[in-house]
This record gives C-alpha cells, structure tokens and sequence, in this order.
C-alpha cells in the first residue's frame, strides 16, 4: 500500500512538473541579444540601444500579447564608465502600450537606476555583467519596447557590450 502512495505521489509531481513547464513556455514573449558593443558618444536614436543580433540598429522591437498582462522586462549586459564612481550610466527600459496611452518608463527602470559606474579611473576598465528588470502592465495587443542610456556625471565615456532582453508575462 505504500508504495502505491509512493507512485501516486511521485505522478503528482511529475505532472505538476510538466504543467509548470508549458505554463513557463507560453508565457514567453520576446527573447533578443546583440554582441555588438554600443559607446559613447551619444547614440543614434535618442540614446536608445541597439537590441538586434541583425546587422544595424533596431533600437525598437515589438512584441504582442493576447490579453491584458503583466510583463517582467530584464536587460543585462556587460557595462563599463570611466571616471569617478560619481558617474554612472542611467538605463531605462521604456513600453509603449497599445491603444492610446502614453509611452512610460517600467518602474523601477524610472528613477535613477544606475546600470553601471565609474571606478576612479579615466580608462574603461571596471567591467561588471549587470541586470535591470522592469515590471510593466500593458493591455492586449502590439506594444513596443526600447532601452535608453543617459549618463549622470561628468560626461564620462561608457561602453556596453554582449546585451539580451527578456520579457516575459506573468498570470
């Protein structure tokens, strides 16, 4: 009789393995690197980053969801700043829903969210592999997503390399 218990136990969890993985699967929306490193000065785009592993820059991609969802955005990407560690690169991930609202920054991406800083030196030499992740709502349909730099500090140069973004939504 135990072991029957045992068995029934151990097909629970297995299916409840196999639930949780197709749920995982059908949650995803959009997954993108680019191995391009990007500089200053200034962008092209309004600062917005390059999110393509395609030849050029596609500082804009677009998504769609079925349904109104709540989407966790996460940005990583190999970071340097030179100068003090006063200085530091502000990163931002920004959704433009669809329908008539505005575009906005995904908190918390929408206060002074320093992705990477200085070191003290004048070189780019403090690499670090960070990650920002963003929360977002947004109603079904197409919406767009772009991540944009700004540097905070005493014009330093920056360089960002081996970048992915993930968005993926949550029940």
């Amino acid at each position: 009789m135990q072991t029957q218990w045992k068995r029934i136990v151990l097909g629970m969890v297995l299916a409840a393995g196999l639930v949780a993985a197709q749920a995982w699967a059908e949650t995803l929306r959009l997954v993108t690197y680019t191995l391009d490193p990007q500089t200053s000065p200034p962008l092209p785009n309004a600062n917005c980053l390059d999110l393509s592993p395609a030849a050029g820059v596609q500082s804009v991609l677009g998504f769609g969801t079925p349904g109104a969802s709540r989407l966790v955005i996460r940005y990583n990407a190999e970071c340097s700043v030179a100068g003090p560690a006063t200085n530091y690169l502000n990163l931002d991930i920004i959704i433009d829903p669809a329908g008539a609202a505005a575009p906005f920054i995904a908190p918390p991406s929408n206060s002074d969210n320093a992705f990477c800083s200085g070191n003290g030196t004048a070189g780019l030499d403090g690499w670090v592999s960070a990650t920002t992740q963003a929360i977002a709502s947004v109603p079904a349909g197409a919406h767009t997503v772009r991540v944009c730099v700004n540097v905070v500090g005493a014009a330093p140069s920056w360089r960002i390399d081996d970048s992915s973004l993930t968005i993926e939504s949550t029940p």
